[in-house]
């Protein structure tokens, strides 16, 4: 069975996180946005995402409404909660936490790095 993860394969992490942000805000909107036609891609910046942040927001939204059978916008707290919670889970995945011993070994990097004329 697909599940929301599987979607994901085959995109890089920058594109990843761009989606679920598209995909959250969309998720937080959607109750009133039923009013009004709204682009879920135009958040106010000059830049708009590529075509394939997209595609996989759209992707990763339709896999979420035929899963719960319904329309974002038809969420009730429980639902947009359990969505919000994976979206979270998903993104927190993306890079995993830093140790220690790679501090400072990154800190050594920066301390000793220097420009050669």
């Amino acid at each position: 069975m697909k599940n929301l993860t599987s979607l994901l394969n085959n995109y890089s992490t920058t594109d990843i996180r761009t989606a679920l942000y598209y995909l959250g805000r969309h998720l937080k909107q959607a109750p009133i946005t039923t009013d009004y036609t709204k682009d879920i891609f135009d958040d106010g910046s000059k830049i708009s995402p590529s075509e394939e942040v997209k595609n996989l927001t759209l992707d990763l939204l339709n896999f979420i409404e035929t899963t719960s059978q319904k329309c974002a916008s038809a969420f009730d707290d429980s639902e947009f909660n359990l969505w919000i919670t994976k979206i979270n889970e998903i993104d927190s995945s993306l890079d995993p936490d830093i140790t220690e011993d790679k501090k400072i070994s990154i800190l050594k990097e920066v301390y000793n790095f220097t420009v050669k004329k």
